[in-house]
């Protein structure tokens, strides 16, 4: 799984956070959940035992969609955000994998 956009949506405060990379762990306003991984791993939490204080945002595909999709498309992908460049960095390395095994 490649993850390309990493992100909740609190259900308490309706606040939307994402982790844009490694260890960029960010809390809702109201501190009742939190995420945290960027592309590298998704990792949520709360207050108390119950996690379920959130709607999941994210984005992730297979190594051969992200493979599919860089064939197809890396031409004319914009590239103008950190975002954006981040996804390209992550499918170039999944197709890199796909092509080693």
């Amino acid at each position: 799984m490649v993850i390309s956009v990493n992100k909740i949506r609190c259900n308490a405060c309706e606040d939307v956070i994402e982790s844009t990379h490694v260890h960029d762990f960010k809390w809702c306003k109201c501190h009742a959940v939190f995420v945290d991984g960027g592309p590298e791993y998704l990792r949520r939490g709360g207050q108390g035992l119950d996690f379920k204080g959130y709607t999941e945002m994210s984005e992730h595909h297979t190594a051969e969609e992200v493979a599919d999709a860089l064939r197809d498309h890396s031409e004319g992908m914009p590239l103008d955000t950190p975002r954006e460049r981040n996804r390209l960095r992550w499918m170039t390395i999944a197709a890199d994998m796909l092509e080693d095994q």
